[in-house]
């Protein structure tokens, strides 16, 4: 592996950082490099024994970061409930007990006060706006991919509306999110191809040295379409061996966001790597509803569909500043779910089997049959996620 390194760049003679960026990542074996290459070159490089292929880097075509169009640590003990007075809908539709039918007799959001306190949630996105009130204290680091570090080093937001700090914010922000108590590691991305091949292996490499197994979620609220002859691109061959060890080696969660293509006729989640969802890949894929529980019009569901939050009307934090916007979109909703995962993992008894090795697996299952129910009253509308409190200690108001 290294002798084919060393005789690519014996042949580009040494090249000054200035022509060949050069950066390593193994992943079950294949070693990944970035080099500026003319095209006879690419082809001479293609040709050396050892290395698979050449590819052009660049954006990839990534589905969930613009929002659909607008219709019009260790674990602390046991804690008594927190109750957060008058929050936005969306909190309130958590923590709605299965027989309070009316979200809107609700005045609070309910939840046990460990709130997720120990566990870190890894935004897998383009950057964070720290300056953010809803966020005070919750970022306590940033990653950069290589591409990412090298064309936007520092630690904000770099997405057109703000598209990360928003995932951040439903997560754990403090008005907006639903795990309190959690952080949130920021891990920055450009979406190349480059980037897409390794980001998940620094995610793995990064739970594995701060000994986060089963203390972590990662949250992806974004992925990409298959090409138009169905053939996966290495870059997401690469990306799915690395989330595989992040789920079923380091029993850590990977929550997806569904997709928002429903109204161009493509009802079934076909995004990667969310369509990939199944027992061995047990990948969390969410969809979105209205706060009253119907489907949107624009969230993708299926087989590989878990389970749904609110990602209609809902409230975040802004991309800049310290103010909020109003989002919509399936990426808004899977960061809620993942701060659910992180409120369950945060209490002293998870509710669900963290058997090593399956916890990943368990936790989907969890929340598809469990931490779950139709708020519509329609058995044929998306269950909902819940955070298990009940009427007794959520009553609606008289």
């Amino acid at each position: 592996m290294h002798a084919t390194r060393d005789a690519i760049e014996t042949y580009l003679k040494h090249p000054s950082e200035k022509e060949f960026w050069n950066y390593t990542s193994k992943v079950d074996g294949v070693l990944l490099w970035y080099a500026y290459l003319t095209d006879a070159q690419a082809c001479d490089v293609a040709a050396f024994s050892g290395v698979d292929s050449v590819e052009v880097d660049g954006p990839l075509d990534i589905d969930g970061l613009t929002d659909p169009p607008s219709d019009s640590s260790k674990k602390r003990a046991a804690t008594t409930l927190a109750t957060q007075i008058s929050p936005v809908l969306e909190l309130r539709v958590i923590s709605q007990p299965t027989d309070v039918a009316n979200v809107g007799s609700l005045g609070n959001y309910v939840y046990d006060g460990t709130a997720g306190e120990g566990i870190y949630i890894y935004v897998v996105e383009s950057g964070i706006n720290t300056a953010s009130a809803d966020l005070q204290g919750r970022v306590v680091a940033t990653m950069h991919a290589p591409q990412a570090k090298k064309d936007n080093p520092g630690d904000g937001d770099e997405s057109e509306n703000g598209h990360a700090t928003c995932s951040a914010s439903k997560a754990v922000g403090l008005r907006y999110g639903v795990a309190k108590g959690a952080k949130v590691i920021a891990v920055k991305t450009k979406f190349s191809t480059a980037d897409t091949a390794v980001v998940f292996d620094m995610v793995r490499e990064d739970i594995q040295a701060r000994g986060l197994q089963k203390k972590a979620v990662v949250n992806m609220s974004w992925g990409a379409l298959p090409s138009a002859n169905g053939n996966i691109p290495d870059n997401y061959q690469k990306l799915a061996v690395s989330q595989q060890h992040i789920m079923n080696d380091l029993d850590v969660p990977i929550v997806a966001a569904a997709g928002n293509l429903a109204e161009s006729g493509r009802q079934n989640i076909e995004k990667l790597p969310a369509r990939w969802a199944k027992d061995d890949y047990p990948i969390i894929s969410v969809g979105s509803t209205t706060m009253t529980g119907v489907a949107s019009a624009f969230s993708q569901g299926g087989p590989a569909l878990a389970v749904s939050a609110v990602g209609e009307g809902l409230t975040c934090a802004a991309g800049s500043g310290t103010g909020n916007r109003v989002a919509r979109g399936t990426s808004y909703a899977a960061p809620q779910v993942a701060g659910l995962l992180a409120y369950f993992l945060g209490q002293e008894t998870v509710p669900f089997d963290t058997t090593t090795g399956s916890l990943a697996n368990n936790a989907r299952n969890f929340l598809k049959n469990t931490a779950s129910w139709s708020r519509s009253g329609d058995g044929n509308m998306p269950k909902v996620a819940w955070n298990l409190i009940t009427k007794a200690q959520n009553p609606p108001s008289s």
